[in-house]
């Protein structure tokens, strides 16, 4: 597992973010879940990969299911195993994303 560094991220919704090694938010939520959870994370690439796929379409229709292919997953398994990884859904990453660019927060 890699360490993560603690930044303000303008808190959406009353949650604490930190950075990803990539510089995308993660919820501080994902970091506190029991064991058993924790064994459907995404690879540090996967999450890289799914990240930077995210963070380059925020301004156009995300289609989930093409980002579960491009990591060789099926579309269960990516939002699964995403939502281990960052803390909240796909969908609610790039709804959350879109809001604070929109606010022009900085992250």
């Amino acid at each position: 597992m890699f360490e993560l560094d603690v930044v303000d991220s303008g808190k959406l919704e009353n949650d604490e973010f930190r950075y990803s090694p990539g510089g995308y938010p993660i919820s501080v939520k994902s970091l506190h879940q029991p064991a058993r959870q924790r064994q459907r994370r995404l690879s540090k690439e996967q999450l890289q990969q799914a990240l930077d796929y995210l963070e380059g379409h925020l301004d156009q229709n995300i289609k989930l299911p093409k980002v579960a292919t491009l990591l060789g997953m099926n579309l269960c398994e990516f939002c699964r195993s995403f939502a281990q990884s960052v803390g909240v859904p796909p969908y609610q990453y790039v709804i959350q994303r879109r809001r604070q660019q929109q606010l022009g927060i900085q992250v």
